[in-house]
């Protein structure tokens, strides 16, 4: 089997779901702001990158507390578009 997948940057979350925050984990400390938006594509929360994860406190950029549902996080990193599915629980 390809072993190339493993070689992919990726983005990783811990806790998820989430429960009152989250950081996730980036490749390269060099990406581009973190976005996270939700199911509809809307961008709630960017999130400055300085060091290899960010950490999220389940607000938008008003600092408003999410609903629970399916959330997203992408950042670019090295050309390509990085994106994970965080669950925010009740």
């Amino acid at each position: 089997s390809s072993r190339q997948g493993e070689l992919r940057p990726s983005l990783s979350a811990a806790p998820n779901p989430v429960r009152s925050s989250v950081t996730i984990h980036l490749p390269a400390a060099s990406a581009s702001p973190l976005r996270i938006f939700d199911a509809a594509g809307r961008t709630i929360r960017t999130l400055p990158v300085t060091t290899g994860s960010v950490s999220w406190n389940r607000t938008d950029d008003a600092g408003r507390p999410v609903k629970p549902g399916i959330y997203f996080g992408s950042a670019r990193i090295s050309g390509r578009d990085l994106t994970l599915k965080l669950v925010v629980g009740r």
